[in-house]
């Protein structure tokens, strides 16, 4: 370490440590080992084309060079914008901000800010430097929120009103939810397709299957760190099993041990990323960011050195060693370097950063879609604009020697602390220009009353979107709509503002995630599609052909059946967030007519097909009457009406007691494939993706219930007869007359009460899960648990799942009156 005199403010002079004087080191043997390893990685791309953007990692007072396609994508989408600029634009004022060393505020009275749990210095300077003053009022212009917000400061905004955080982000900013979206994200596209993040579980719930894996190898190294802290606190390495807590909730994620190393000293990158738009989806990068340096060498072992083995600056700032930097422009000294003194270093190594950057690009959106689905569903039912929420996230990636990014994890609100001149030169530029992206105006609510007739809510936010099937619109004017040119118009203009900022999401080859979206997004394919390929005139590299992740071997079976046939299916119409239908029901005029004509005594038509038709025709007098049948047969005896809605009920009633018999890791991939696809449907209102599988169920089916009980309580107070409807208990009698399967069959072809596109994941199959399940797994697992112990309790569901394994002719005669234990129908079942 290097010392030297420094001048005081008192006059008198003090030795201080600087950076040491010799130039930065990699290992040469490391450096030819990535060059390598890129020289193959190159010929294998895919996905996001770094060529069509400005690349991020150059110093923000440097000039960042522009390749020649990027010059022409400049020039044509200012045209286009031109196009579709509007002859009056009645819309406020956009303001500017800029970053300023020193507080210079100037009041306007109309702009207002509010913090709330959150108090940072350095966003009130930006703000009140711009004109805003602060208030603790609801009329406010941008709302800074320091946690996820409850959904009341959601209610009631202007189009014009701004809040730091988009609702239900915290699913990729908690330690814990972020595990579970990319598992959720690996069951259903594979492993591979998402292998950014080192192999993690939620403790104490997958405590069993972190032991079975621990003991696989030995001398391995995981990592233990609270579900929600930051600054390090509560991170600390084991390498025994008895030193994981047993009752506290963390996480333990694999060890990266070989870390790439500057200097013999293990570093992290602070990726600064801004979401300005869920729908259409939009993600930028900062083309500057923050390396954060361990303060003392890295060695293998020594796992209670916490100043060796963590690079976060709250923890690190208080070891002897650390050196802080002081001057912005010498960014490649001490322990904190920018993004770009990174990169300088690497490619002054011949390392080519272009491949690295793409593989960070990939992993944020990445992340971002795995809570995508979440967090739109909320932004829809909260009845958000669009451009009402923003979220400026930090992506804290570690790089290994083999150049392979890793993402530890996604932090909410990242620091905006300014210690040294090169945290104020990044961070008050990179505020800077988020406020100016997002498109701040100079809006009076009170004067100018936008809020009370332009304010979105429940009721106008639900209104009829494009279904999967329908493709996105052309460029022509006349055949696009208007939200549809609204959107591409704001798209163009946020460009326009972007600053420092870079697009990744949209941007050249980034239709190749389409794959990865849970539900098909029509806007997202409609702006790729008019800027970079109507606006370009390129051809679309991922449009004429399928592409097919690489997936794990078991998994690779399951899924070739049935991946190009069961797919979510994106609502023609949004559920109304009061009454969330499976089906698209009547109107309750209509249902009164039909109760009156139909005399409560039919179940719906068959509509699936001619055949089932026919087949019912030619069944009625014959011996082997087909399920459908017979149960139309009984309803008419009981004068009862029987719906698809309580033929799903009893199925998944017991398909949920199957699933909490059934231990989780039994579960064959393509049976968690095709609950995955029933569970996250976009007609249902809960999002519940870090509970068990069988919960889930369990919640779907509490959710049908609850949906009829607040339709029976409105049917009440307008008078209308509800004998069928209070007659459950019969309903449930008969349809438990029926096997697993009979109630599929039926299920099949009661499509007229039942949405064929939410159960056909569970039902399309020659089988069906539930029967599947029953005949090829239920086995199993039934023989590894002590049925005849006196704390299992035996339902009349357990009965269904274990009757199936008999001919169905004995079904009803062994199994419903049968007092004997399980385990010796079980065996008489053998």
């Amino acid at each position: 370490m290097d010392e030297k005199l420094h001048k005081s403010a008192y006059g008198g002079f003090s030795i201080v440590s600087v950076a040491p004087s010799r130039a930065n080191q990699i290992d040469s043997n490391l450096v030819n080992k990535i060059k390598a390893l890129q020289a193959s990685e190159s010929t294998n791309c895919q996905g996001i084309s770094i060529d069509g953007m400005i690349k991020a990692g150059k110093s923000l007072h440097g000039k960042n060079s522009q390749s020649g396609y990027t010059t022409k994508y400049f020039e044509n989408s200012r045209q286009t914008l031109e196009k579709l600029s509007v002859e009056s634009d009645f819309r406020p004022p956009l303001i500017k901000f800029s970053a300023v060393k020193e507080p210079k505020p100037r009041s306007d009275e109309t702009l207002t800010y509010r913090m709330f749990q959150s108090d940072i210095k350095l966003v009130r300077t930006i703000l009140e430097n711009a004109g805003f003053i602060a208030t603790e009022g609801h009329d406010w212009n941008l709302l800074w929120i320091g946690h996820n917000p409850k959904p009341n400061f959601y209610e009631k905004l202007s189009i014009y009103q701004k809040i730091s955080h988009f609702p239900n982000s915290f699913e990729i900013t908690r330690k814990d939810r972020l595990c579970s979206a990319i598992i959720r994200m690996q069951e259903l596209f594979g492993k591979d397709s998402f292998n950014f993040t080192p192999e993690t579980y939620n403790l104490p719930e997958d405590f069993s299957l972190f032991y079975n894996n621990f003991n696989k190898e030995k001398r391995s190294v995981w990592i233990v760190k609270p579900t929600c802290s930051s600054q390090g606190k509560g991170i600390y390495l084991i390498d025994s099993i008895s030193e994981i807590p047993v009752e506290e909730t963390c996480i333990v994620s694999r060890y990266i041990s070989s870390p790439l190393l500057i200097n013999s000293l293990k570093f992290d990158l602070r990726i600064y990323v801004l979401v300005s738009s869920y729908e259409p989806l939009r993600i930028y990068i900062y083309e500057e960011g923050l390396a954060r340096f361990a303060s003392e060498a890295y060695k293998p072992g020594h796992k209670g050195n916490r100043f060796m083995h963590l690079t976060n600056y709250s923890l690190n700032k208080k070891s002897e060693n650390f050196i802080q930097n002081e001057d912005f422009r010498l960014d490649d000294t001490g322990h904190k370097w920018s993004l770009s003194a990174i990169i300088k270093l690497l490619e002054s190594h011949g390392i080519n950063t272009d491949l690295l950057m793409k593989n960070i690009y990939e992993l944020i959106i990445k992340t971002i879609l795995s809570c995508e689905s979440t967090v739109l569903e909320t932004t829809h039912k909260l009845g958000l604009h669009r451009t009402n929420c923003f979220d400026l996230l930090g992506f804290d990636v570690l790089v290994d020697n083999n150049l392979k990014p890793w993402l530890l994890e996604v932090n909410l609100s990242p620091s905006m602390a300014t210690d040294s001149p090169l945290d104020t030169y990044i961070k008050s530029n990179l505020l800077a220009d988020m406020f100016t992206l997002i498109g701040l105006r100079a809006y009076d609510k009170k004067k100018d009353g936008y809020g009370r007739n332009r304010s979105f809510s429940k009721t106008n936010a639900k209104k009829p979107g494009p279904s999967r099937s329908q493709s996105p619109p052309t460029l022509k004017k006349d055949s696009v709509p208007k939200k549809y040119r609204e959107v591409l118009r704001e798209t163009l203009e946020e460009q326009e503002r972007r600053g420092h900022f870079i697009r990744i999401y949209p941007s050249k080859g980034t239709n190749f995630f389409d794959q990865f979206f849970t539900t098909p997004r029509p806007l997202n394919q409609y702006l790729y599609k008019a800027i970079y390929i109507d606006m370009m005139q390129e051809t679309d590299p991922h449009h004429s052909s399928i592409y097919v992740s690489t997936f794990s071997s078991g998994f690779r079976q399951d899924y070739a059946r049935h991946a190009f046939k069961i797919r979510p299916v994106t609502c023609s119409v949004e559920p109304d967030i009061s009454y969330p239908p499976i089906s698209q029901p009547k109107t309750y005029q209509q249902r009164q007519v039909s109760i009156e004509t139909q005399g409560k005594n039919a179940l719906p038509e068959i509509t699936s097909s001619d055949d089932s038709k026919n087949k019912c025709r030619a069944c009625k007098e014959s011996q082997n009457i087909c399920p459908y049948c017979r149960l139309l047969k009984a309803s008419k005896e009981e004068k009862i009406v029987i719906t698809g809605d309580d033929i799903l009920m009893e199925y998944l009633a017991r398909l949920a007691q199957v699933l909490k018999n059934t231990k989780e890791n039994l579960l064959k991939s393509s049976w968690k494939f095709r609950l995955n696809n029933f569970i996250s449907h976009p007609a249902w209102i809960n999002s519940d993706i870090d509970q068990k599988i069988w919960k889930r169920v369990v919640n779907r089916l509490q959710e049908m219930k609850d949906r009829r009980r607040k339709l029976v309580s409105v049917l009440k107070k307008k008078k209308i007869v509800l004998e069928d409807m209070e007659k459950e208990d019969v309903v449930i009698g008969m349809l438990r007359k029926f096997t697993s399967s009979e109630l599929e069959d039926i299920l099949r072809v009661s499509t007229k009460s039942t949405a064929l596109e939410v159960v056909k994941c569970l039902i399309e199959q020659e089988n069906g899960i539930l029967s599947e399940m029953l005949c090829q797994g239920i086995r199993q697992t039934v023989e590894q648990q002590d049925l005849d112990s006196p704390n299992f309790e035996e339902t009349e569901y357990d009965k269904h799942a274990f009757a199936t394994q008999i001919h169905r002719e004995t079904l009803r005669e062994k199994f419903f009156n049968n007092k004997a234990p399980v385990r010796k129908r079980l065996q008489a079942a053998k």
